[in-house]
């Protein structure tokens, strides 16, 4: 399941509108529309803190799916942070 979907999602079991959501968390309408159809990449941490929160206020219940998503993109993150690391100790040798 990617971003935009796993948000459409947690949108829909909250019972929101694009309006709604957007004005839940003070964000404009114009970037959860794009963020939804993919036109934009959502940060992965942002998905995280709107999960949370929606899950905090009872607007949603945890979801396994949406767990294993947060795992791999852990997962993801800490292997580009390796391969920064390693290119970034390549380009100052000589």
């Amino acid at each position: 399941m990617e971003i935009k979907e796993i948000m459409k999602a947690m949108r829909k079991e909250a019972k929101m509108t694009q309006r709604e959501f957007s004005e839940y968390f003070g964000i404009p309408l114009r970037t959860v529309e794009d963020w939804e159809r993919g036109v934009r990449q959502m940060p992965d941490y942002v998905l995280r803190i709107f999960a949370y929160k929606l899950r905090v206020e009872g607007f949603i219940q945890q979801n396994k799916e949406w767990e294993d998503f947060k795992k791999e993109s852990k997962k993801a993150r800490y292997k580009k942070a390796e391969t920064d690391k390693d290119l970034h100790e390549d380009s100052g040798s000589v």
